[in-house]
C-alpha cells in the first residue's frame, strides 16, 4: 500500500513538473529595444492568431530593456527585440535578424510646442541652442528644453549620420529610453521639450519632421542560431516575409515594409 502510494505521488510530481516545462515553453516574453516595442507587439499579436502559433502566447514587454537586452533574451527566450540591424560582431556571437518593419526615427516634442514641421538649419541652431525660444521658429514664447539620448543607443546612433549636429549638443536631460521620453514630454516642462525617438511610440502631434529628411532604421528580432530550426521561429520568418504583414505595417500609416 505503501509502496503503490509513494509510486502515486512520484508520478504526480512528475507530471506536475512536465506539465510546468510546457508552459514555460509555450510563454514566450519578447524582451528588448524600446524602438521595436510596437513593432513586434502588432506582429505578434496578428501571428498569435494563425494555426501555427497556437499553444503559444506572447509577452511583447513595452518596457525597453535597450538593443543589447533583447540580444541577451534570445539566450533565454526565442526572440529579443531590436533597436537596429546586428552588427557583424553580434551576429558573431550565433545570433541573426528577423526584420519586421522599418520606422522612422527623428525629433519629438511636447504638444505644447504647436510645431509639426522645421527646417534642417532651424533643427541644427535648435540642439546647437543658438536658437533658445519656440517663438523664433514660429511656436509659443517659451524656452527650449532639449532631450537627449545615451550614446549608443539605437535611435540616436541612426539620426548622428542624418544630423551629425547632435555629437555636439549638449542636453539639459539624456534618457534611457523611449518610454521615458513619452512621458516627459507629458510633464508640464516637457510641453516645450524637444527630445529623439522612433516615431511609433509617440504621437502624431508630438512628432516633428525636418524638410526633406526622413531617417529610417529597420527594426525586428533577434534570434540565436540554435533555435534556426525551431518550428515557431521558423513560421515566424515565413509570416515576416507575408503579404498579409506587409499589409498590416502599411495600415499602421507610419510603419514601412521591409526587404528581407
Amino acid at each position: 500500500m505503501r509502496f503503490h502510494m509513494r509510486m502515486f505521488i512520484a508520478i504526480g510530481m512528475a507530471l506536475t513538473l512536465h506539465v510546468g516545462t510546457l508552459n514555460a515553453a509555450e510563454k514566450q516574453m519578447v524582451l528588448g529595444a524600446g524602438p521595436s516595442a510596437k513593432v513586434a507587439d502588432t506582429f505578434f499579436k496578428a501571428f498569435e492568431k494563425r494555426p501555427e502559433a497556437q499553444g503559444y502566447t506572447f509577452n511583447v514587454e513595452q518596457r525597453s530593456t535597450k538593443h543589447a537586452g533583447g540580444i541577451r533574451a534570445s539566450g533565454k527566450f526565442l526572440f529579443g527585440r531590436t533597436g537596429r540591424p546586428l552588427s557583424a560582431a553580434e551576429k558573431s556571437q550565433g545570433k541573426f535578424d528577423i526584420f519586421l518593419a522599418g520606422t522612422p526615427v527623428g525629433f519629438v516634442a511636447g504638444e505644447g510646442f504647436g510645431i509639426n514641421e522645421i527646417s534642417f538649419d532651424q533643427a541644427r541652431d535648435i540642439f546647437l541652442r543658438k536658437i533658445k525660444n519656440w517663438k523664433t521658429v514660429g511656436g509659443p514664447d517659451a524656452a527650449i528644453v532639449l532631450l537627449g539620448r545615451e550614446k549608443g543607443e539605437a535611435a540616436l546612433s541612426v539620426l548622428r549620420l542624418d544630423y551629425p549636429f547632435l555629437d555636439r549638443s549638449e542636453f539639459d536631460k539624456v534618457f534611457k529610453r523611449d518610454h521615458a521620453v513619452v512621458n516627459f514630454l507629458k510633464s508640464k516642462i516637457g510641453r516645450h521639450a524637444i527630445g529623439i525617438g522612433a516615431f511609433p511610440n509617440f504621437t502624431p502631434e508630438q512628432i516633428v519632421r525636418v524638410t526633406g529628411h526622413d531617417p529610417i532604421v529597420r527594426l525586428g528580432l533577434v534570434v540565436d542560431r540554435k533555435n534556426a530550426g525551431h518550428a515557431i521561429v521558423k513560421a515566424v520568418q515565413a509570416f515576416a516575409k507575408s503579404k498579409e504583414w506587409s499589409a498590416l505595417v502599411q495600415a499602421t500609416g507610419v510603419l514601412l515594409p521591409v526587404e528581407p
